[in-house]
């Protein structure tokens, strides 16, 4: 089984919590361990879990790096005759509906398909 997730770890992950409250990192650690059967996520727990956290703490504002994880990724609009829009992505459930509001949770939900459908992750150290 992996070590519990740490808030040096995931600052080291994710400089841009750098300014989170190291307390309010590992609250939100602690609360949302139960999300995680460690055995299951193997070597990805930490990475899966610290994306999750940095989810929350992205939708909580608590993220002051500059990177905000918007949903939509710019397609075209126009100004001044420049044009962008916006890729829109539709969520299929309730989980990807919650979990797409970032490019963390984003990221989360690719890693969360690899272990939560089939067999189990096995990693080699």
């Amino acid at each position: 089984m992996a070590d519990n997730l740490t808030v040096s770890e995931f600052k080291a992950r994710f400089p841009e919590f750098d300014s989170t409250s190291s307390s309010q990192v590992q609250y939100l650690i602690a609360d949302t361990l139960c999300n995680f059967d460690q055995e299951r996520w193997d070597c990805l727990y930490k990475r899966g879990h610290s994306l999750y956290v940095a989810h929350i703490l992205t939708l909580r504002g608590e993220q002051t790096g500059g990177n905000t994880g918007s949903l939509d990724a710019v397609q075209s609009e126009s100004a001044d005759g420049v044009s962008v829009s916006y890729a829109a992505y539709t969520p299929s459930t309730l989980t990807e509906s919650f979990m797409s509001g970032t490019s963390y949770g984003r990221e989360f939900l690719l890693l969360w398909r690899s272990v939560g459908i089939g067999g189990t992750a096995l990693c080699s150290n």
